[in-house]
């Protein structure tokens, strides 16, 4: 079954970083399959953006993770965990640094 193809699926929730981390699959094969759900319509949820809280006190990988995601053009809602207020607003804005893609 390929899920782009079917009706009755509106949005996909996918474990999705730049490191492979706690992902079904390595970013380049999961790359791919966002980018097919998202150009048929699907929303596709990103989550685990920081690892699943591995990467929350990396700044520098953070940042990339954010990127990576974002910049690809075919996650349109981030879900993400977060322990302290202060976590939130942390990675706000490092979304609003993000260049926005078409």
């Amino acid at each position: 079954m390929r899920v782009w193809t079917e009706p009755w699926v509106d949005s996909v929730h996918t474990r999705f970083n730049p490191y492979g981390m706690s992902m079904d699959g390595p970013p380049e094969k999961v790359t791919p399959v966002l980018k097919k759900l998202h150009d048929a319509g699907k929303g596709v949820v990103g989550m685990k953006i920081i690892g699943e809280g591995r990467l929350r006190n990396d700044d520098e990988k953070k940042d990339h993770s954010a990127r990576f995601v974002l910049g690809l053009g075919c996650v349109d809602v981030l879900n993400i965990g977060f322990e302290k207020t202060e976590e939130i607003d942390d990675f706000a804005t490092r979304v609003r640094k993000v260049p926005r893609t078409a």
